[in-house]
């Protein structure tokens, strides 16, 4: 599996929730108008699936990595033949928390979306 699994996870699952946080304000007038709560739940589905998947490559990335390597980290770089696959590792566990927290931080968004009604203005 490429290193590559771990960059969507790293960097656009951030991006997915920015982009939820920024989108979900401009729906509310249209979701007034219509009376129907679709766009939004629609949205924070759509935001809180692509982090999920982002952060499921990097687990695969992961589990790639540890079957490979064993369990425990690899020495620290000691020169060039050590730093990639160290580098690998860790930069899957941080993609994997950075995907875990943005897929928590986009359920956490929807979690406005059922409780307060966007006409209450």
């Amino acid at each position: 599996m490429a290193l590559r699994a771990s960059w969507p996870a790293l960097l656009l699952a951030p991006l997915v929730v920015l982009t939820q946080v920024s989108l979900a304000p401009a729906l509310v007038t249209p979701s007034c108008i219509g009376h129907t709560l679709v766009l939004l739940h629609g949205l924070a589905v759509t935001c809180l699936a692509l982090t999920l998947v982002f952060t499921a490559l990097a687990d695969a990335q992961r589990r790639h990595l540890e079957r490979k390597g064993g369990d425990a980290a690899p020495a620290p770089p000691r020169g060039e033949s050590d730093a990639h696959p160290h580098r690998a590792w860790m930069l899957s566990r941080i993609a994997l928390g950075t995907g875990a927290l943005s897929s928590a931080a986009a359920f956490a968004l929807w979690i406005p979306v059922w409780l307060l009604p966007p006409c209450a203005a």
